[in-house]
């Protein structure tokens, strides 16, 4: 039988994960309209704050394997919001840099932010009050 604590760490884990494919799947009925996913949104916000990106750079800024960070660059570039070159002759080191394009769907994903976050600040402090009480709970990570 699991004692209070494992049926509390439990929970917490589960609030959060739900909580983050909901996060996941708003953000990605928003994106629908500009024509990237959410994944393509943090790569592209992760990319514009440096000139030149190294995909592996991204992949840890993300908290993400480098191939998975590699089929949303993959996805990007074809849409033409990145542009990726190597600059050495192992083909797996590859560079990023945003394009135009793509710095115009930043810019319509941040206006995409603010709307969603438009009258939030109440829940948003409520939720940081909470969180680090959930992360305390024995077995949270």
């Amino acid at each position: 039988m699991e004692s209070v604590h494992e049926q509390s760490a439990e929970f917490s884990h589960d609030l959060l994960a739900h909580a983050s494919r909901l996060l996941v799947q708003t953000w990605n009925q928003y994106l629908t309209g500009v024509g990237v996913t959410y994944a393509g949104y943090l790569a592209l916000s992760a990319a514009a704050e440096r000139p030149i990106a190294h995909q592996a750079a991204l992949a840890e800024a993300l908290h993400v394997r480098t191939p998975t960070i590699g089929y949303t660059l993959d996805r990007l570039e074809h849409q033409g919001h990145v542009r990726t070159f190597r600059r050495s002759a192992d083909m797996r080191y590859r560079m990023v840099r945003v394009t135009t394009r793509g710095h115009e769907i930043l810019r319509k994903g941040q206006e995409i932010e603010r709307s969603l976050l438009a009258g939030a600040e109440g829940l948003r402090a409520q939720l940081l009050q909470l969180l680090p009480q959930l992360l305390q709970q024995p077995g949270a990570a």
